[in-house]
């Protein structure tokens, strides 16, 4: 079986709601990265804006997402992350994140059933 360069892999990983935190996300996806025997992923999500048992509004769930985005940001800067985003966030979650913009914020589409509704956050991409 031949062998696929690296280079054109594009691989993916998402931290679940129970690794969330700064601590725990952080070692989550130095965990993926041995485990799939990679030096770094192109994309890390955050795959739900909240942790494990936690209601999604609280100070915190607020303060484990923030730390949870710190991680990636960290690992972003260590070349262990390529890209960095969210998954399944609302506009309210993404406008409490402190630091650079996520890449992606993956949403389910679901045929017009799920009526999910978001608007680029960039202040650019804001008219008036």
């Amino acid at each position: 079986m031949a062998e696929v360069p690296r280079g054109e892999l594009f691989i993916c990983t998402k931290i679940p709601p129970t690794e969330q935190g700064e601590v725990r996300a952080y070692a989550a996806v130095l965990d993926s990265l041995k485990k799939l025997q990679l030096n770094y992923l192109d994309l890390c999500l955050i795959h739900w804006p909240g942790s494990a048992k936690t209601a999604l509004d609280s100070e915190s769930n607020v303060a484990q997402r923030q730390g949870t985005w710190n991680a990636l940001v960290r690992l972003q800067l260590e070349g262990k992350v390529r890209h960095i985003g969210t998954s399944n966030f609302k506009e309210r979650h993404l406008e409490r994140l402190l630091g650079p913009i996520p890449a992606v914020n993956q949403v389910s589409a679901c045929g017009g059933v799920c009526g999910v509704a978001l608007s680029l956050l960039h202040p650019a991409s804001h008219t008036p």
